[in-house]
């Protein structure tokens, strides 16, 4: 197996994978980096050398590669790095405190409460 140019961070996100057989999930990627990341294959549906097109957090399509599969894992290589900005937005988002207990509290509606109505024109 042929070392990591760059050294991976511990960055997840979710997306979706897409193989050029049509097969298409909801994924989990981890480990991201701009050379590549690990994702989450738990049906089996890659194998070495394949081709997917990936959205990561809502961008896209970035296109990768296939070169490891452990268990119901594998190693992407993107063919092209992905940009700075967006390793940036996910590494902020892995820092990003959860909401206090307070906050989700104060979004729930209060017993008896009506929801307010929408006018759908």
């Amino acid at each position: 197996m042929k070392a990591r140019q760059k050294p991976r961070t511990p960055i997840s996100a979710h997306g979706t994978c897409r193989t050029a057989r049509g097969a298409r999930w909801e994924a989990a990627l981890s480990d991201i980096a701009e050379g590549g990341c690990r994702i989450a294959d738990p049906a089996g549906q890659l194998a070495q050398g394949d081709q997917v097109r990936l959205t990561i957090a809502g961008t896209g399509p970035h296109y990768a590669q296939v070169r490891w599969r452990r268990g119901h894992a594998a190693g992407l290589a993107f063919l092209r790095p992905l940009p700075g900005e967006l390793l940036e937005q996910l590494a902020a988002q892995e820092r990003a405190p959860l909401p206090s207990r307070g906050h989700a509290e104060a979004a729930m509606p209060q017993p008896g409460a009506r929801a307010p109505l929408r006018r759908i024109l």
